[in-house]
């Protein structure tokens, strides 16, 4: 059997990347597979497929911000993706990037409020930390983590009870049990009125949601295992609704896997707590399940987004340094990840613009003489080859420098065109000072983020790392990017004001701002 068979083309396009507001007003595709009939509904339009007496069973897990951010004593910045707990200290992990960090070396999240050790390497890959702090984990979690939104969703997730059902009790879900994000408290008050009963199960949903099938064959295709829990009363009144011939409707392929796990040799649902890793296809006979509330499901696994360039910014480390004699200096450091089977060649390109102190004089001056005006001790870094301070001229296959005025702007731009091997991470750092920026004068310095092109992923970071030092003695007002909120870390007796930002899958698409008071 194989996979090819079940896929499907799913344009990006069509990807939703915010949620319908009132989630039940999201669109119902209806089979009727006796009649081979398709409708197009909404989903409030649900209520009118379930019958009286019918069993509806849902999977109240809880999703929980499994996704967090620390660092080594070094700095060195690591993602931390629980994945599944085994005590209360404990829990095995996804680690990004996995390598840096040895046996025994510690994560420090949130100078210190949560810290983990590196315990134990898996034969997967995935690490195991253990975890030191006071206080309840739970609520530390809650303060520090992300919520583990699907890698299809390249949208920043601005509330969180959206990636929550509404009926969510307990568990510790990693990824939601998404069927069930269509419904509302008011669409689950009809549907009992309507005489629908409704059951619920617990099946915690782990990251293997998003992996692919990586087999031809399905059936060489190894699932991934999952813990579910299934009440007592659950099974006395799924079992009594199969005995009166009335229908089982699971809402999502969690209630699916969960309710065809637990079952006797008589085919009868049982209580208890368990794992499965129950792989549905083909011919299987159902002993429980009846129907099937579902989104679409790729067989494949996940979302296939074809794309012709496949070099992804993995992160940009950002540091701004405002020196004592008002000289700003910019350190702009990108790692990415050539994802594809060959070499690509890819354009970087950084520019800065500032409004011309003698706009007045000549607001259009287009004259090239003032070339480094701004910009000043251009230094480039890459992992491949290392420059001297050449001003722009740097041996990497070709390079461009410009300078332009147009009206009361000035610009300063440069490029660089790199090859990237197959399947290779690198790094590509810029580093200048600018001078004569003016903000002692407006009380506000803009950054604009250096462009890059010829991503799979243009202009956006998997990790945005940004420090922002002040030793000018000009007191720091505020600093805006997007909605994101800066730490100030600025110690109490410092004369150097210190603010930070780390954020994860950020488009760089808008300037940051510093005002001064």
């Amino acid at each position: 059997m194989n996979i090819q068979e079940f896929d499907f083309e799913l344009p990006e396009e069509l990807i939703a990347q915010h949620a319908v507001n009132p989630r039940d007003h999201s669109k119902l595709l209806v089979l009727n597979k006796e009649k081979k009939e398709i409708e197009h509904k909404r989903f409030y339009n649900i209520i009118d497929y379930l019958k009286k007496d019918d069993v509806l069973v849902l999977n109240r897990t809880k999703v929980i911000p499994a996704r967090l951010y620390g660092h080594k004593e070094n700095g060195t910045v690591l993602e931390c993706f629980l994945l599944k707990r085994y005590d209360l200290y404990t829990w095995e992990v996804l680690l990004k990037p996995a390598k840096r960090l040895k046996m025994g070396q510690k994560i420090i999240f949130s100078e210190g409020l949560l810290e983990a050790e590196l315990v134990e390497i898996k034969e997967d890959g995935n690490r195991v930390l253990k975890f030191s702090f006071q206080g309840n984990f739970e609520e530390i979690l809650d303060k520090l983590g992300e919520m583990p939104v699907p890698p299809y969703i390249s949208e920043k997730l601005e509330d969180r009870s959206r990636y929550q059902t509404v009926y969510a009790k307990e568990g510790e879900s990693v990824a939601a049990p998404t069927a069930g994000l269509h419904f509302t408290e008011e669409l689950l008050e009809k549907i009992k009125e309507k005489g629908v009963i409704i059951a619920e199960v617990f099946l915690d949903v782990g990251l293997g949601t998003f992996r692919p099938v990586q087999t031809e064959n399905i059936l060489e295709h190894k699932m991934h295992s999952e813990k579910y829990k299934v009440p007592e009363e659950t099974v006395k009144i799924v079992n009594d609704t199969k005995k009166k011939g009335n229908r089982v409707i699971a809402v999502g392929t969690t209630s699916v896997r969960t309710l065809e796990s637990s079952v006797d040799e008589d085919g009868k649902l049982i209580s208890g707590e368990s794992e499965t890793s129950i792989f549905i296809y083909g011919d299987y006979k159902f002993k429980v399940v009846d129907a099937i509330i579902t989104n679409f499901h790729l067989a494949v696994g996940n979302i296939k987004i074809v794309r012709p360039e496949p070099l992804l910014i993995k992160r940009e480390d950002l540091n701004i340094t405002i020196e004592k004699d008002s000289t700003i200096k910019v350190e702009s450091m990108y790692t990415f990840s050539n994802l594809g089977e060959y070499n690509i060649k890819s354009t970087f390109m950084f520019w800065l613009d500032q409004t011309r102190e003698n706009d007045n004089k000549d607001p259009n001056n287009s004259n090239k003489n003032n070339k480094g005006k701004y910009i000043k001790n251009i230094k480039f870094y890459s992992d491949y080859k290392k420059s001297q301070n050449l001003r722009a001229v740097i041996k990497f296959d070709e390079n461009i420098y410009e300078n332009q005025s147009v009206g009361n702007i000035q610009r300063e731009w440069f490029a660089i065109s790199k090859t990237i091997p197959s399947k290779e991470e690198g790094k590509l750092g810029v580093y200048y000072d600018l001078q004569n920026t003016g903000f002692n004068r407006t009380k506000k310095f803009v950054y604009s983020f250096d462009l890059v092109s010829n991503f799979s992923e243009k202009n956006k970071a998997e990790i945005l790392y940004i420090n922002v030092y002040n030793k000018s003695g000009r007191k720091i007002d505020s600093i805006v990017y997007k909605d994101y909120e800066f730490k100030n870390l600025t110690g109490k007796k410092s004369d150097k004001e210190h603010y930070e930002l780390l954020v994860a899958n950020v488009n760089l698409d808008e300037k940051l701002v510093i005002n001064f008071k």
